[in-house]
């Protein structure tokens, strides 16, 4: 079907061309506007209600226009939980000095895991030479007086 010149795929794009249908704007506008003082989880909580009691034309495109407001607070969380993860695994102190050093003791588990780690990382940059930027090494575990550290 063409609308004003404008070659339509469905009766729906004809009918938003006509101006039979709602554009949704309204609706990405107070989820816009809600995200200046609401949280996640309650923008999550308008979005369901915008899509359950309102009349959303195209809900796909609401979610696409506003997924990164929604969904902001969840990459925070999780970027988050793997930093304090990190650090609490592998007894990284959390401000970083020239001299810092990691409580790993020898003959742990943890120990040997990043002796195996560095090991196989070695031979993949061996491997990996004339392909610059494919692997990056990890840093040489030294073993001091009972502890690793990274240099």
């Amino acid at each position: 079907m063409t609308v004003n010149k404008r070659l339509c795929g469905t009766f729906k794009e004809a009918c938003f061309a006509y101006g039979l249908l709602k554009d949704d704007k309204e609706w990405t506008h107070a989820i816009s506007e809600a995200s200046l003082w609401e949280l996640g989880p309650q923008l999550r909580d308008i979005f369901v209600s915008i899509l359950l009691f309102c009349d959303v034309s195209r809900s796909l495109k609401l979610w696409e226009e506003n997924w990164e407001a929604l969904s902001e607070d969840i990459l925070h969380k999780k970027q988050n939980f793997l930093g304090k993860t990190a650090h609490s695994r592998f007894v990284i102190p959390h401000e970083l000095m020239e001299n810092s050093i990691c409580d790993i003791k020898q003959n742990t588990h943890l120990a040997e895991l990043i002796q195996q780690t560095n090991s196989t990382s070695h031979t993949k940059r061996k491997k990996a030479r004339g392909h610059s930027g494919l692997h990056k090494p990890i840093r040489n575990v030294k073993i001091l007086q009972g502890l690793h550290t990274y240099t």
